[in-house]
């Protein structure tokens, strides 16, 4: 995590929100304007009732005035009540807004140092699951403040209606507060522990995510899954012991108010008979009390919920505050357009303190010379690339441009003259004009046109269908590696630096393309600064000098003839002189496995769902059969909350026995008696309460381990063209906020759902027993709901579902710019994708703004016709009261059950928030796990042991899901087992394409592909690829040490065999290296240079002992002696082999079997390198480029 500078004491986290709530000011005070309103009106409420109940038994009383400001009262709380709900839930969304914009531009802010200790599913889940808390606290905290105030409002009135009574309620605060203390050191630290295991369990879905061609070419599926369900075990667990906490803190919250009750209904029912208290003044201290009891439970709930935020905002703010390493003075230095002159003065930089991988270098570039770097992978060329763009700040020594240490300049200034260009490019999902434009949106067309025809990019963008306006897939991935690499190119050169930084830009481009990209740098390099990372001789012939860089220090400088002449280790990087001869030192062990959080471990059970029937495939789901494992738990669940909502029915049926058989007759035996009762009955709802609440808990965890496995283990049966046209950052979503929606529903608003349609019921009947007649008026309140109910389900479907779409394109921006914020920082974009995003932001919190009004409408309504039918049926009983047909007591017990019967309505209305949510978060989930897998399972049972690797390709024809023409097209070749063939031809020609296929990501739109005489789709995929050695154009390297990753494919295998892997691929540098093979190598790999990837990527595909080797362009990242070294050892292992190569070095392709060349998706030449050239067609041109030489024909 970035380290943050320290918080001060005297602002911590919920200070810092209270300044957040500030900046909402109106909101604020509206939201708190309308409590006080709300609850001066809840106080005034009894007060009148009260003289209702005590002028009812007086003959010829007129009743009228008070049932008027009983209305008016009503509907002035209802009024307050929608104003409450939009302007807390608007404050609420204005701080989410702030927060998830101040998180982006925290993310745009940080240096490669500080972005490299953040894991991206990390900050997902901080933008999702953390401010969606932050939301549900600044909800309640204008109620809370108001209960607050309306606590302190309802004793003043009770001390005056009776302080003996008032002395009692008392004793019920400091009793609440105790328990609320104790939430502290409980409930926050385990929210903290399951917070940081919802994170951790985001990021394996997202290493899944973007690794899914990884774990499909190793068939590592199974394990994937055995490792997410591990970790959602864990998840289970921590949030169990969260739910248990947490039922006692309610149970006990619980009973406490009830004890309060039972005293009044005690010690008020013996001062009524002593003549000390009216029957009138006692309804009023009962609804008091309730009054009392509520906002004390909101008041506990809400200081529940601060604790948790409390870790959420911590969490947050580690983001927001975490300072970059490299900042701009204030008083920075503007370049002004530079001259050129670029100096490392003494450097030394390494990327983890104490470990240096650039040692006192010192580097002058003159202005307009171009300078070449090139090393062994790891060697830090593409190091002193990223401080010479002040990606880094070196840790000690200078780099300075034109004289001015680049500290001193402006990151602007810098940016504006140094264009950087790298080997394996981001792409933003957007035209390919868009991407080419990021860095200079204000372009003209033409400039652009121009930029794209430098880079070679128009001979693929027009035939694309809808041309430059094609949309690519996010990061890129409909296009090839080349292609890729060449919009990237242009994106840089668009912006005409007077610097120019390539690292290996081009190094998956084929050789034709190189040469004329390299010609046209020629002509662009007139008088400006180049440097460039280099590993092909033919980069190297740009270089006006070279300097190679050895183990982070210059081992010499000079042109390619003095270099030739005096520096062996230059020639034996241009001969492919194995510099690795030495032994290296022995390697430690392998780091223990990552252990459980550090605190308290969970003493709770863990999930009850199988991991086969959770993972089992649901080709079409329904909510009913997803609930099939767990249906049995809220069965039980039902049957707690049941009898929980029948000890609380129970209450006012006491009550009215104790005013009816025991105060009104002088009974106190009887009164003793109910009380009795009432007292047992509370302890039994307090008991019932803490089982259900775990029973609920236990339910819901239960079907959240069951989704999060089921989606994770059909995202793995989906095709790689799935992962290609949607965004990782909308499938994380199902992972996150739909499955966050879905929990809550599961634990909050279906079990409210369920126990008030259970009140609703009960209080029906109860009504009904007490007084028809009352029953039938207030019953009358129902079609009214039904009809406003109908509405509002017609206009707040459309609007949950407009809202959640847009939190899922708010979240894959957020996850696209997290993992392409470099090339935003190189371009000096940061201001304006802030300005996007925040433009994203606020149309996605507008639609949650008119969802909630609509909401708060709806519960204003609902809260009106409340108030209007409580005040008819207190009315008509009143004056039953006057004519004797109605008891005072009845007519409180009735009075106690109208709160009761619309305090459910009301609930399942507030529950329709969560079940709408839920319902458009299931859709979402239900399309995903619907989408049909892209590699079905095999039709043989027979599994597959070893093959001897024939490959026979009949009448293949291919074309990408939504494509509009065919990317292969009618290609037959058989390949002997055994033998070695290279694929070459043009960027986009089709190669990764078969590539693909091969290794069965996709399936052929016509035509078969046999392997030792059986089409690819009678084998089992997992069982196929695990015969494979895949390494794919750009490595994909998972978290862990470099031993790690190479063990991916064989997690079992020994330490000797690892390294003998390694040494195998020519890789022995990675064992020389501090650390060895226990480094780790960061998120994605970030902490080793691309060569390092490259080489752990193909011991990867060595250590599995392949029958087949599928190598896409896997030595694109390695110097020519490293690239030798692997060549001469593969050359060995592929003897008793199949190996399938596509390259765009013909070195690669010189000692070949067979080559095959590919044009527009069809073999045009076929045969052995000698051959191939005397046939002086497309592959002999190819080979002329690649030495240099400009073929005929070639525009330059």
């Amino acid at each position: 995590m970035p380290r943050a500078e320290p918080t001060e004491p005297s602002s911590p986290a919920i200070r810092r929100l209270v300044r957040h709530i500030g900046r909402a000011r109106r909101h604020a005070l509206l939201a708190l304007a309308a409590v006080v309103v709300a609850n001066a009106m809840a106080l005034l409420g009894p007060l009148v009732a009260r003289w209702i109940v005590d002028r009812a038994p007086q003959p010829g009383t007129q009743l009228l005035l008070p049932i008027t400001l009983f209305v008016a009262i009503g509907l002035l709380r209802a009024a307050a009540g929608y104003l409450r709900r939009y302007e807390s839930n608007a404050l609420g969304i204005k701080v989410q807004y702030d927060l998830r914009n101040e998180i982006f531009a925290a993310i745009h802010r940080l240096d490669a140092r500080r972005r490299a200790e953040l894991q991206g599913g990390e900050v997902l889940s901080r933008c999702t699951t953390d401010l969606a808390m932050i939301q549900g606290l600044l909800y309640f905290v204008p109620v809370v403040v108001g209960n607050v105030l309306l606590v302190s409002g309802a004793l003043v009135v009770m001390f005056v209606l009776s302080p003996p009574l008032t002395c009692v309620m008392l004793l019920i605060g400091p009793a609440l507060i105790l328990i609320l203390l104790r939430t502290r050191h409980t409930i926050v630290p385990a929210t903290r522990d399951a917070q940081r295991q919802s994170a951790t369990l985001v990021g394996i879905a997202e290493e899944n995510v973007l690794g899914a061609s990884v774990v499909r070419s190793f068939g590592q599926e199974s394990r994937e899954l055995g490792r997410f369900e591990v970790n959602a075990r864990l998840l289970f667990r921590l949030r169990m012991r969260v739910a248990r906490l947490a039922s006692r803190t309610t149970a006990a919250m619980l009973i406490v108010p009830a004890l309060g009750q039972i005293a009044i209904l005690g010690l008020g029912g013996l001062l009524a008979m002593n003549g000390r208290l009216s029957l009138g003044t006692f309804l009023a201290f009962s609804a008091y009390l309730g009054e009392f009891v509520a906002p004390l439970r909101t008041i506990g709930g809400g200081v529940t919920m601060v604790q948790q935020a409390r870790a959420a905002l911590q969490r947050l703010f580690e983001i927001i505050d975490a300072e970059p390493e490299v900042r701009e003075k204030p008083d920075g230095l503007s370049l002004g357009p530079a001259r050129g002159l670029v100096e490392l003065d003494d450097v030394t930089f390494g990327y983890t303190p104490g470990r240096p991988v650039i040692h006192g270098l010192s580097l002058r570039v003159e202005p307009g010379e171009t300078l070449a770097l090139i090393g062994a992978p790891g060697s830090g060329k593409t190091t002193i690339a990223m401080l010479m763009a002040r990606l880094y700040d070196p840790d000690q020594g200078s780099v300075r441009i034109d004289g001015h240490d680049v500290r001193d300049l402006t990151l602007s200034s810098i940016r504006e003259n140094l264009g950087l260009g790298t080997e394996h490019p981001f792409l933003f999902r957007a035209s390919v004009r868009d991407n080419i434009a990021f860095g200079s949106p204000e372009a003209p067309w033409e400039h652009v046109e121009r930029a794209a025809d430098d880079a070679h990019v128009e001979e693929f963008a027009r035939e694309l269908p809808d041309g430059y306006d094609t949309v690519i897939g996010e990061r890129g991935v409909t296009l090839s590696g080349g292609q890729r690499q060449r919009v990237a190119l242009a994106r840089t050169l668009l912006r005409d630096p007077r610097i120019l930084v390539l690292d290996d830009a081009v190094n998956a481009t084929d050789p034709v393309t190189e040469e004329r990209i390299l010609a046209r740098l020629r002509r662009r390099a007139s008088g400006r600064t180049v440097v460039l990372v280099a590993r092909r001789p033919s980069t190297l012939r740009l270089a006006d000098r070279i300097a190679v860089i050895d183990d982070g220090r210059i081992a010499d400088v000079g042109t390619s003839e003095e270099l030739s002449r005096r520096c062996p280790l230059y020639r034996s990087l241009l001969a492919g002189w194995d510099v690795e001869h030495h032994d290296p030192p022995p390697s430690p062990e392998s780091p223990a496995a990552e252990a459980e959080p550090a605190g308290e471990g969970p003493p709770v059970e863990g999930p009850r769902v199988g991991v086969a029937v959770a993972t089992a495939p649901d080709p079409d789901p329904s909510g009913w059969r997803v609930l099939a494992p767990v249906r049995g738990m809220f069965a039980f669940a039902a049957a707690l909350i049941t009898a929980d909502l029948a000890a609380g029915l129970a209450l006012p049926m006491l009550v009215r026995s104790g005013v009816d058989q025991g105060i009104a007759r002088g009974a106190t035996d009887v009164l003793m008696v109910v009380t009795g009762i009432a007292l047992a009955t509370a302890v039994a709802n307090s008991v019932l309460n803490c089982l259900g609440a775990r029973a609920v808990a236990r339910a819901g965890e239960n079907l959240l381990y069951a989704l999060r496995l089921k989606i994770f283990a059909h995202l793995h049966r989906l095709g790689m063209d799935y992962f290609g046209r949607e965004r990782s950052g909308r499938i994380l979503t199902r992972l996150t906020t739909d499955i966050d929606s879905i929990s809550s529903f599961a634990q909050t608003g279906a079990v409210n759902m369920f126990s008030s349609g259970l009140l609703f019921v009960g209080v029906l009947v109860a009504l009904l027993v007490l007084n028809p007649l009352l029953a039938t008026v207030a019953l009358g309140a129902l079609p009214v709901l039904l009809l406003t109910g109908t509405l509002f389900r017609r206009h707040s479907v459309p609007a949950y579902a407009r809202m959640r779409e847009l939190a899922g394109t708010v979240n894959a921006d957020i996850q696209e710019h997290l993992d392409g914020v470099q090339v935003t920082q190189t371009l000096g974009q940061e201001e304006r994708v802030t300005r996007k995003f925040r433009q994203a932001n606020h149309t996605h919190a507008a639609a949650r703004l008119r969802a909630f009004w609509i909401i708060a409408v709806y519960f204003g309504l609902v809260e009106a016709v409340a108030q209007l039918s409580t005040a008819a049926a207190l009315g008509v009983g009143a004056l039953q009261v006057a004519d004797g047909r109605l008891t005072a007591g009845a007519l409180i017990a009735f009075y106690l059950y109208l709160g009761l019967f619309f305090s459910p309505v009301q609930q399942l209305s507030q529950s329709f928030e969560t079940q709408q949510q839920a319902a458009v978060a299931w859709r979402q989930i239900a399309t995903l796990l619907r989408t049909p897998a892209g590699t079905p399972a095999g039709l043989s049972t027979t599994p597959v042991t070893r093959l001897r690797g024939e490959i026979e390709v009949r009448d293949l024809r291919f074309r990408y899901p939504g494509g509009d023409q065919d990317a292969l097209g009618a290609l037959d070749v058989l390949l002997p087992a055994g033998r070695t063939v290279v694929v070459v031809g043009p960027t986009g020609a089709g190669k990764s394409t078969l590539f693909r296929l091969l290794a069965r990501f996709y399936e052929p739109t016509h035509g078969r592909i046999l392997v030792d005489g059986v089409d690819l789709r009678e084998y089992d995929p997992g069982d196929y690829r695990r015969r494979l050695g895949v390494v794919p154009q750009e490595p994909f390297l998972f978290r862990g040490s470099i031993r790690d990753n190479i063990a991916y494919g064989r997690p079992d295998a020994r330490e000797e065999e690892v390294e003998a892997a390694v040494r195998a691929v020519g890789a022995g540098l990675l064992l020389r290296h501090p650390g060895g093979l226990a480094r780790p190598v960061g998120e994605r790999g970030t902490a080793l240079s691309a060569g390092e990837r490259q080489l752990v990527a193909l011991a990867r595909a060595q250590l599995v002992d392949p029958d087949i080797l599928l190598l896409d362009e896997a030595t694109a990242s390695l110097d020519p002696a490293t690239e030798a070294a692997y060549l001469r050892a593969t050359r060995l292992l592929s003897r008793a082999r199949t190996s399938l190569v596509i390259a765009h070095r013909l070195t690669t392709a010189e000692r070949a079997d067979t080559i095959l060349v590919l044009e527009r998706g069809r073999i045009v030449e076929s045969g052995p390198h000698e051959t191939l050239l005397a046939a002086g067609g497309v592959y002999a041109r190819m080979w002329e480029a690649a030495r240099g030489r400009t073929p005929e024909g070639a525009p330059p």
